[in-house]
């Protein structure tokens, strides 16, 4: 039972609210009761009305306010049978315009008094913060934490405890992904494109709330340094954490800069306040046990309960290690589980900093622009339905943006007062298109092809020997890869259009003054394909059997560092994609595949089954050193998936020599 003389309070608009016992059983169509009989809407006053809303007078007794509502929440506004709606409409003599489903438009409230009408959107605001409160968080606020200094510390710290420290439950997979490491600030649900363009505008505002606390300290720096832990036992850990403290500046000045960004965010009723603090706790996680590997069983995690870890040696040994010293220049509003291009923690919605390298041209002295193509498959994404999106982004960054209409082949132009508000366009507009491009299919990749004639000769004969020698279940001729197609992948894209590929062919020959350093002195480059693995736990459960390739003339890992630095050149362009969400390329040579398994033909169409995996157990065993041969790599491939070219390999959009 809450303390009635301290209850929870939630702050809505400017205005504070008391959070009921979560005991009381209230059902979803009855919570408009808990604030509604609050305030009765005879009581409220005109110049009690301070909320902060736009009230535009329609004549002289009719006002109205329009805005925007995530399509998610209008259900709880309605209520059973329209009954909310109709109370709040009842209560505050209003009419309340809810956009049909399907219909891409805003909440419009009218009535008869600016009060009426503040009074009908401040019910509707308590709903939906009520209701996003009970979703899935989707978003947080963080300062990362995670430059080379750290990053290298982290990894010796990760590497020294798994090396010394033998508690139960300690794995490997347990420890935070070093380009991850930061400060949260706090978490969010945002369902829409307009929920995120808006947070993105309430972070840029919040900046100047506290600036004034920090100017004196900037370049503001932060050492990560000493371990704590979650729970009251460390036997029995599932969050080991990183202390931070101010390196040049007085102690309190983090904890104040944070607790007023989480307060912005709180009372615009975005952000969550999970564990009813007062302050935020600032701390860097280390180890997470929900971050543990899960069991795989028919291609699914299985379900498992949370499994803690015995964190009482690490803290004995390491309880003063330092990380290191951080500078900290950026905000970041960021999506939850994901991996963003590059070394940047999260894929990034919002930062404040204004240094991305787009051309802007002046104009005038007071007018700027920036052009810029866009694939007229993404148009539809960055206007959005009767043009929202558009406005919103023209709206917050004050801007003209031209898009192109439908069958013209022109470039998209921004046009604003400032390179800086051009800037933020731009950026937005390319936070969609990545966003977008990134649930299409790839059609795409770049490779290294591992097809001379000794390749393609021990292959046909390693094909032929596991066909006559392996009679294991789920073999067949048709999912060997073609021998001609041999190759390694660096990394997959979707390209939807020639301006787009012409693009990714310019990326590839610029990023060869990236890695050529890396390999000068190691040319020409010579790769062995020799010995198999799999991608799944289970040998007799295989889908993918893959050969291995290593370095034959130059020293471990240069092929592997080669690899890196392109896929992560094309992935800081917001061109490919991290599939697995992986630090480095996963460097092998599919061999056998079962997704290329013949299809049954019925009525002149190959018809939909399920993939069926192979046995590859007996393989494994007959030829798990199986040499493949030597091949000197002199080419690069972009190439279209799914093709054939007149050398048997895929057809190339691109080739460039080392």
């Amino acid at each position: 039972m809450n303390d009635i003389l301290k209850p929870e309070l939630i702050w809505i608009e400017s205005r504070c609210y008391r959070v009921n016992d979560p005991i009381v059983d209230v059902s979803l169509h009855q919570e408009h009761d808990l604030y509604e009989n609050d305030m009765p809407y005879q009581d409220l006053q005109e110049n009690d009305d301070d909320t902060d809303y736009e009230v535009q007078m329609i004549d002289s007794d009719r006002y109205c306010t329009t805005f925007h509502v995530s399509k998610h929440y209008l259900g709880n506004i309605i209520g059973k049978k329209g009954a909310i709606k109709m109370r709040i409409q009842r209560d505050t003599k209003t009419d309340i315009q809810i956009p049909r489903m399907g219909e891409n438009k805003d909440v419009v409230i009218y009535g008869p008094s600016v009060s009426s009408v503040k009074a009908a959107r401040r019910k509707i605001n308590m709903i939906v913060i009520s209701a996003r409160i009970r979703q899935r968080y989707t978003h947080f606020i963080s300062l990362p934490m995670n430059n080379a200094e750290i990053v290298k510390n982290f990894e010796k710290f990760k590497e020294l405890v798994l090396q010394d420290c033998q508690g139960t439950g300690l794995d490997d997979s347990l420890f935070t992904k070093a380009s991850k490491l930061h400060i949260t600030v706090g978490v969010m649900c945002l369902m829409d494109t307009e929920e995120r363009l808006l947070a993105s505008k309430y972070l840029a505002e919040v900046k100047e709330q506290f600036m004034p606390m920090i100017q004196s300290h900037l370049p503001l720096k932060l050492r990560l340094k000493g371990l704590s832990y979650m729970n009251d036992d460390p036997k029995e850990m599932h969050v080991l954490y990183g202390c931070v403290q101010e390196d040049n500046a007085p102690k309190g000045v983090l904890q104040d800069m944070i607790d007023a960004i989480a307060q912005f965010f709180f009372k615009k009723g975005l952000m969550a306040n999970e564990f009813g603090r007062e302050n935020v706790k600032i701390h860097v996680t280390l180890l997470n046990s929900s971050y543990r590997e899960k069991t795989i069983e028919n291609d699914r995690p299985t379900k498992q309960k949370r499994e803690s870890f015995d964190g009482s040696e690490i803290l004995e040994k390491f309880i003063d290690y330092d990380f290191g010293v951080m500078e900290v220049n950026h905000i970041h509003l960021s999506q939850i589980n994901t991996l963003a291009p590059g070394d940047m923690p999260y894929q990034n919605l919002q930062e404040n900093d204004d240094n991305t390298d787009y051309e802007v041209q002046m104009i005038d002295s007071d007018r700027y622009c920036t052009t810029f193509h866009v694939s007229k498959h993404y148009l539809g994404n960055i206007i959005g339905k009767k043009g929202a999106i558009k406005m919103r982004i023209q709206s917050d960054t004050k801007t003209d943006i031209q898009i192109p209409r439908m069958g013209e082949n022109k470039d998209v132009v921004i046009y604003g007062p400032s390179a800086s508000s051009v800037k933020a366009a731009r950026r937005k507009i390319n936070m969609i298109v990545i966003s977008a491009r990134m649930r299409q299919r790839y059609t795409h990749f770049i490779s290294l092809p591992m097809n001379n004639a000794e390749i393609v000769k021990n292959f046909e004969k390693f094909k032929e020997l596991v066909l006559q020698d392996c009679q294991s279940r789920g073999l067949h001729e048709s999912i060997f890869i073609r021998a001609s197609k041999l190759h390694i992948t660096v990394g997959v894209m979707c390209l939807m259009d020639n301006e787009e590929r012409l693009l990714a062919s310019k990326y590839l020959a610029d990023v060869k003054e990236h890695f050529m350093p890396m390999i000068r002195s190691h040319l020409p480059l010579k790769l062995r394909l020799k010995g198999l693995s799999y991608m799944n736990d289970d040998p007799k459960e295989m889908h993918v059997l893959y050969g291995c390739v290593q370095e034959d003339d130059a020293p471990k890992g240069v092929l592997q560092d080669m690899i890196d630095a392109i896929a992560k050149f094309f992935l800081k362009k917001g061109l490919m994609a991290n599939e697995f969400g992986r630090d480095n390329v996963k460097i092998h040579v599919t061999l056998l595949n079962s997704s290329y398994r013949e299809r049954k033909i019925e009525n002149d169409k190959p018809i939909k089954q399920k993939r069926e995996s192979f046995d590859g157990s007996e393989i494994l065993k007959k030829f798990i050193d199986y040499d493949f041969g030597v091949m000197e790599i002199n080419n690069i491939h972009l190439s279209q998936m799914n093709t054939l070219a007149p050398d048997g390999f895929y057809q190339s959009t691109c080739v460039i020599s080392l």
